[in-house]
């Protein structure tokens, strides 16, 4: 309920041409995200002998793997930039690959600055997409395609992760719980959207509908497709795309492993992943920063990756995924926040 709180707010304001979020503080989630990982180094000093084995392990690293690991993290950008570009392209409208793969660094840049659960940065994608000469409900579409698709990519890795861990009987009450809140804040964020653009269908009582926030929503969504944002066919191929970056994703993650001299599987690697990323979805902190680390190095250690391990896997994971690409989308960004 505070994503779709966030969602309205800085939606409504951006499409009413506001400055929302210059009136935030850009690097706060910059600076979340910095004491966390501070914290994490503080926490493993002080466990001397894992803390020993951890720089061991970093410092015998692989480079010829480690390299692999940073060329799987450039296609991710990629394959986000297709799903804007199949959404853009229904609509008989066309932006190039490369300046939409360049959208998602910048989009990733700015989550991380501002935590709102990953609202800032779609809300950027909107803005930049009218920059780049796109009407305002094409732009608004391709945030409803990309809100939705992401949803569903989620939710089938999610399941496959489920039946994985079923499978080794390693679900534990905090990852039923964890998956339960997900899939419950996950139905009722697509639900409120369904019914956003059937509107006009439903009853809704006047005193809602004369509340401004509500009323300029509505009204903002009246050119709106929403037979192109709900298409299965657009949903499906958008989706898959999305399960894409998570393929790659977990195969960096195995990569790290393997630079680190880990035995470890792509399986245990994809799991560590979603689950993390549930985690991390649920905490609306930038970048998941907090919940993923927990979810992913506590996976990890349940799978049977020793604890060091598990944290030095992570660390670069992170700097690899979201600390390098904050250099180029800082530059990025500039085009469509003037407060950086």
């Amino acid at each position: 309920m505070l994503q779709l709180y966030h969602m309205k707010s800085y939606f409504i304001k951006h499409v009413g041409g506001n400055p929302a979020i210059a009136k935030l503080r850009p690097y706060s989630g910059l600076i979340i995200s910095s004491i966390f990982f501070l914290v994490l180094i503080i926490v493993a000093a002080f466990h001397g002998s894992e803390f020993k084995k951890l720089l061991l392990l970093l410092q015998n690293a692989n480079i010829g793997w480690m390299v692999i690991a940073i060329l799987l993290q450039i296609p991710t950008y990629v394959f986000t930039g297709a799903v804007w570009h199949l959404a853009v392209r229904t609509a008989d409208y066309h932006l190039t690959l490369k300046s939409l793969s360049e959208l998602a660094v910048e989009q990733l840049t700015v989550n991380q600055m501002i935590p709102t659960g990953g609202v800032a940065g779609n809300v950027i994608v909107v803005k930049a997409m009218k920059r780049l000469g796109l009407p305002t409900p094409i732009a608004m579409e391709v945030f409803f395609i990309e809100t939705l698709s992401n949803y569903i990519s989620l939710s089938v890795v999610t399941f496959l992760s489920v039946v994985i861990l079923w499978w080794y009987h390693n679900i534990t009450p905090i990852i039923v719980s964890l998956i339960s809140i997900f899939f419950v804040v996950e139905v009722v964020i697509v639900c409120l959207i369904w019914a956003a653009f059937n509107h006009q269908r439903l009853y809704l009582p006047t005193w809602i509908k004369k509340r401004t926030l509500i009323a300029r929503m509505l009204s903002a969504m009246e050119n709106v497709s929403g037979k192109r944002v709900f298409s299965i066919e657009l949903l499906i191929q958008a989706g898959l795309l999305r399960i894409g970056v998570f393929f790659l994703d977990a195969l960096t993650i195995f990569a790290i492993m393997r630079s680190l001299g880990i035995e470890s599987s792509l399986i245990i690697s994809f799991v560590a992943l979603v689950i993390a990323t549930v985690a991390g979805t649920i905490t609306l902190l930038p970048g998941g920063v907090g919940g993923f680390e927990a979810g992913s190095i506590g996976i990890l250690n349940l799978l049977g990756i020793p604890l060091e391990a598990a944290i030095a896997t992570i660390i670069i994971f992170r700097v690899l995924s979201l600390w390098i690409p904050l250099i180029p989308g800082t530059i990025l960004a500039k085009k469509d926040l003037n407060i950086l």
